[in-house]
């Protein structure tokens, strides 16, 4: 498996769905950006607005910041979990059916929370530990949600493990693909900031955001199910 050849299948999938990806990613992320920016205005502690970025990450990751971002975990995973999906039956040449498959991932979103959230938890600490385990622990966690939406494999720890599993052999290539990436988001917040900042009210800034977004939720899930097809049809 090459990096070159999933990033080009991965672009292929965002072309050829993104008729009936872009409103889904779309409706999703708005909704994210309007929690965001509620959560944000509103007044912590003694009744002051968050505003500097310690006192944003204080409000993130007190009692009160964590119950409010449940809302927007829920239809992250949710949408990744729906875009997962139907980028499979684009890969696969499976025929659409999007309300049916918007109904089966409603019951495996609190596993795909849950999963997320272990895989994420561990990536962090593995970046605490000198970056490379990081990195390490991301490219064998790479197809986690696929695991979970095409497979069935709900628990976290198997999901984690049967991904794992997939993963060892191309780990190289996923560390490259994983740092390519890296870059790739650095240059995309190049460009993104500068038209975020042209946004002269806030209904436009939060619309041009969420459209990126949609962009960025569309790739983040086709990516993972381009690597996972790739590996098993190469057995």
């Amino acid at each position: 498996m090459r990096a070159s050849n999933v990033v080009s299948e991965t672009f292929s999938v965002l072309t050829s769905g993104l008729w009936v990806l872009f409103p889904i990613a779309f409706a999703g992320t708005a909704m994210l950006e309007i929690i965001t920016a509620l959560f944000f205005a509103r007044p912590i502690g003694d009744g002051t607005a968050v505003t500097t970025p310690e006192e944003m990450l204080g409000a993130m990751f007190s009692a009160q910041g964590l119950f409010s971002q449940l809302p927007a975990l829920f239809i992250g995973t949710y949408v990744n979990l729906l875009v997962v999906r139907i980028s499979w039956a684009l890969l696969t040449g499976e025929p659409l059916d999007v309300n049916t498959w918007a109904r089966q991932m409603i019951p495996l979103t609190i596993p795909g929370v849950m999963v997320t959230f272990s895989a994420l938890f561990l990536i962090l600490a593995g970046v605490a530990l000198f970056i490379i385990p990081g990195l390490i622990l991301t490219a064998l966690l790479m197809v986690i949600l696929p695991v979970l939406v095409i497979e069935g494999v709900t628990g976290p720890v198997s999901a984690m493990l049967r991904s794992r599993e997939l993963m060892q052999e191309h780990l190289f290539t996923m560390i490259g693909l994983v740092l390519l990436l890296i870059l790739a988001a650095f240059g995309v917040l190049t460009i993104v900031t500068p038209i975020l900042m042209l946004a002269d009210s806030l209904s436009a800034g939060l619309l041009v955001s969420a459209a990126i977004g949609s962009i960025l939720t569309i790739f983040s899930a086709a990516l993972p199910t381009v690597i996972y097809r790739q590996v098993i049809q190469q057995g």
